[in-house]
């Protein structure tokens, strides 16, 4: 049986800020659930940095631990491979003498260890109920006072050996699937583009067929006693209501925010956040090949430049789009119907796989790290 000691027996919490040092330049990290400790650049690639002086961040020496206090419970920390700043509301911890940061790292990250000793101590402002709890994050005297086997240096080694190589494996078949799934949906793209003739048909402006307008009102001789009904927002389906102010299919646009361009078609009767715009159709048009060319036309670009992006109906409506007849447009619209079907079996078997391997890795861990499994 392995003893359990505290916490702060094996970690100690730095707070060295970035002023502090003789650093000139500091590198911006950032700590993700599914990655660890990564450049901030690298995992937000199209964000701009928000924050314009770093004095008061936290400065982090190579080989420390980083805690984001407010996902503490879903595994958000990670060893450094590079010295950096992060954000002051991170905790910075360095491993004690005869102590191994990977092993120490391995259990603060393990399933076990954020549901049973991390969840039940979050706080937050909300009920006081850790599951609904508003901006939860973990107190670091309460966090340091947990239990955690600590084995010899030299099994803790041994341990966290053994877990490199397999989570390496892991990952390794994981960013495979990753790569496999960009391959296909990039193969969707290029194939939906091919089949939709844009160069076979003459191009007319969105406005010539379509009337666009803003959701979120809602006619008070349009609302129903009973039934629900579903709420579309810039992401497709965002709820149920029972209220409606559409009885015909019509197509649903994202004009604001991370799900601007978004394009879906919403089954009537449905409501309509003040997110999304509508798309209503003025002549026979199929409603399936306009999804399509609406895609096809990546309507986020059109964003206004702002700290939210924005699109206007107007700017929309501008946009042309080659247009076959009828019978054409629903022969190319059922053509792109079964090459998307295929496509996205297979994005989908390949999606589950990668759930399996990512839970295999979570189960690994936990059992190693609590002994479960030898090693």
């Amino acid at each position: 049986m392995i003893p359990a000691q505290p916490l702060w027996s094996v970690l100690q919490e730095t707070d060295l800020r970035f002023e502090e040092t003789d650093q000139a330049v500091g590198t911006l990290l950032s700590v993700s659930k599914d990655k660890g400790i990564v450049r901030y650049s690298d995992l937000f690639p199209d964000r701009a940095i928000r924050a314009e002086n770093h004095d008061r961040y936290k400065f982090v020496k190579s080989g420390s631990i980083v805690l984001n206090k407010m996902s503490a419970s879903s595994g958000a920390v990670g060893v450094a491979k590079e010295a950096g700043i992060v954000s002051p509301d991170y905790a910075v911890l360095e491993t004690k003498s005869f102590n191994n940061e990977r092993f120490i790292n391995y259990i603060l990250g393990s399933a076990d260890f954020c549901k049973n000793k991390v969840g039940p101590i979050l706080r937050g402002i909300g009920t006081g109920d850790a599951t609904s709890v508003r901006t939860p994050r973990v107190g670091m005297r309460e966090y340091l006072s947990l239990l955690i086997p600590v084995p010899p240096l030299e099994t803790q080694q041994r341990i966290a050996d053994y877990l490199d190589r397999e989570t390496a494996e892991i990952d390794a078949a994981v960013a495979d699937l990753d790569r496999y799934v960009e391959l296909l949906e990039k193969r969707l793209e290029l194939s939906v583009a091919k089949m939709l003739e844009k160069d076979q048909h003459p191009s007319v402006p969105l406005f010539t067929m379509c009337d666009f307008s803003s959701g979120g009102g809602i006619p008070r001789d349009e609302l129903h006693e009973s039934g629900e009904y579903p709420v579309y927002g810039g992401n497709g389906i965002m709820g149920y209501s029972k209220q409606y102010n559409q009885s015909v299919d019509s197509i649903v646009v994202g004009r604001v925010g991370a799900l601007c361009g978004n394009v879906h078609l919403a089954k009537a009767p449905f409501f309509v956040t003040d997110n999304a715009m509508v798309v209503s159709l003025k002549e026979a048009v199929s409603l399936d090949w306009l999804v399509f060319a609406l895609r096809d036309l990546r309507l986020r670009e059109l964003s206004q430049s702002s700290a939210q992006p924005v699109i206007t109906s107007t700017k929309v409506s501008r946009q042309r789009v080659s247009r076959p007849s009828f019978s054409r447009q629903s022969q190319i619209a059922d053509s792109i119907l079964n090459e998307a079907s295929e496509v996205n079996a297979l994005i989908a078997d390949s999606i589950n796989l990668r759930d399996l391997l990512i839970r295999r890795r979570s189960v690994l861990i936990s059992d190693v790290v609590t002994g479960r499994k030898q090693v």
